[in-house]
């Protein structure tokens, strides 16, 4: 253009391109409002609880109640900010699916829609994956199964909850947007109680861990000393044992007694044995002769009652002989036993020796620990945790309530102003880039040619007429060095000079 255009003429302007394709607007602006009704028709209904948490500091005091007790304090603080990101977690969102079962009820709506929005979400849902399935059915793609949890784990975190700290406040709002009432308030009222939970656990302080180790310690040491001392005393009842020292020194001296017994049993035998051969010997020497008869008699007389007095000795002391190894042998036997006896207690000993130090060492270290329990005891319940959470406002929703999302108030005025939009601007920008003259000022600078008259359209009515042009004067009777032009039937806004 070789000149600035005035306010007027874009004005006209714009009415021109208007006027020039209003069906076009019309047509875009109803598709655009039935689109957003449409689109709207397909959000499934949702009602909003909400349930308001505050965060409660610590009291700055503690009352005294046993001296010498520290209060161990923490080096990094927890703020209402971790506390929401705590909420929006997905470890939250997977916990809450589960306890909802919200992956069984998207997979119930994807696989059994109930009614007519849920058929239309799967039959649209259908057409737009069906490149997909052919490329599965053609062997591009590898076929996958949908999966429901993380999907419904993700729509939980991305579109259900809006949880955010109230501005100069240490509020946290737990909004829940949820298919129906019920659905939406157990799940907000589910987050808040989660919170608690986390936060009382973040609350226990170092002793009230100690104290926890220590008590779960404890009653396992106990069980193991009743265990300990249970076995003992069966032990000692099998075995019959009563104090084990004094049933081995008794054993020592019956062993004694009898090796005394023994040896004594042996040098009798052994002297029985040495005058038994001196005996046999006397009785197998020849008699002594002496020189007259008388005297021969006599001899033979003593001789006969003196071998009759050795074979009576002879024959007591063999008796004496038996009845020595006879002794002999018992005792041998019953040294064996008692040896044998020794042997036994031995090991009995040793068993009864190792179930008296596991006694001694589990009961030590219950005695330790149950010490250190009590000591425990007395400072858990003499401190203060950090920081506590309180539920202010439950999630509630009063029957009969309407859904709060979709708005159709909202969807009606969206559409319109969408609509105006996008048709204006739609038409403009196929005005910019179309390549038709339709203006006198566009033919004059495109051919350097004067236009001579314009022939208006006689059936422009209603805003259109505002595109009917002025009347033209007759042409100068000036002679003119540009050739003459009467190409333009199209009404033109601006007046012929």
């Amino acid at each position: 253009m070789n000149g600035e255009l005035s306010p007027k003429a874009i004005l006209e302007y714009a009415v021109f391109v208007v006027c020039k394709r209003k069906w076009s607007i019309i047509a875009i602006f109803f598709a655009t409002v039935a689109a957003f009704c449409f689109g709207t028709f397909l959000v499934t209904p949702q009602w909003e609880a909400s349930t308001k948490l505050m965060v409660l500091g610590a009291p700055t005091t503690q009352p005294v109640i046993f001296e010498g007790i520290e209060y161990p304090t923490r080096s990094e603080k927890i703020s209402s900010n971790d506390l929401v990101e705590i909420l929006n977690s997905d470890a939250f969102a997977a916990e809450i699916v589960r306890r909802f079962e919200l992956d069984e009820l998207a997979r119930e709506k994807a696989q059994k829609p109930r009614n007519l929005r849920e058929k239309l979400k799967v039959s649209i849902m259908h057409f737009v994956t069906t490149p997909m399935r052919w490329a599965v059915e053609m062997g591009w793609r590898e076929p996958s199964q949908k999966n429901f949890f993380a999907d419904a784990v993700e729509e939980l975190v991305e579109d259900w909850e809006e949880i955010e700290l109230i501005e100069e406040t240490s509020t946290i709002h737990v909004g829940v947007y949820a298919e129906t009432p019920e659905l939406a308030v157990g799940i907000s009222n589910a987050l808040s109680d989660m919170l608690v939970d986390k936060v009382k656990e973040f609350n226990k302080t170092e002793a009230e861990r100690a104290f926890e180790f220590v008590s779960k310690q404890l009653k396992t040491v106990s069980a193991r000393l009743e265990e300990a001392e249970q076995e003992m005393l069966e032990f000692k009842n099998a075995e019959k044992i009563v104090d084990i020292a004094e049933e081995r020194m008794q054993l020592l001296t019956r062993m004694q007694t009898l090796r005394t017994s023994l040896s004594a049993n042996e040098t009798e035998i052994i002297s029985t044995r040495a005058r038994l051969g001196e005996l046999d010997r006397q009785v197998s020497l020849p008699a002594a002769r002496g020189g007259s008869n008388d005297d021969d008699e006599y001899a033979t007389l003593r001789n006969s009652i003196d071998e009759t007095e050795v074979e009576r000795e002879i024959a007591a002391k063999r008796a004496t002989l038996v009845e020595l190894q006879a002794t002999r042998d018992h005792l041998q036997q019953e040294t064996a036993r008692i040896q044998g006896q020794m042997d036994v207690i031995a090991d009995r000993e040793l068993r009864f020796e190792r179930l008296s130090r596991t006694v001694a060492s589990l009961r030590e270290r219950f005695i330790n620990m149950n010490q250190k329990y009590l000591e425990l005891e007395v400072q858990k319940f003499t401190e203060t945790p950090e920081f506590d959470i309180k539920v202010a406002a439950p999630a509630y929703i009063a029957e009969g309530t309407d859904y709060d999302w979709p708005s159709w108030l909202l969807t009606i005025l969206a559409s319109i102003l969408g609509g105006t939009g996008l048709s204006l601007g739609y038409v403009f920008f196929m005005e910019y880039w179309t390549d038709t003259l339709d203006r006198r000022r566009q033919i004059e600078e495109s051919t350097g040619l004067t236009i001579l008259g314009t022939v208006p359209a006689l059936s422009l009515g209603g805003l259109v007429g505002l595109c009917r042009p002025k009347s033209t004067p007759a042409p100068s009777s000036a002679p003119s060095s540009k050739p003459q032009s009467r190409t333009s039937r199209t009404p033109e806004p601006e007046s012929v000079t």
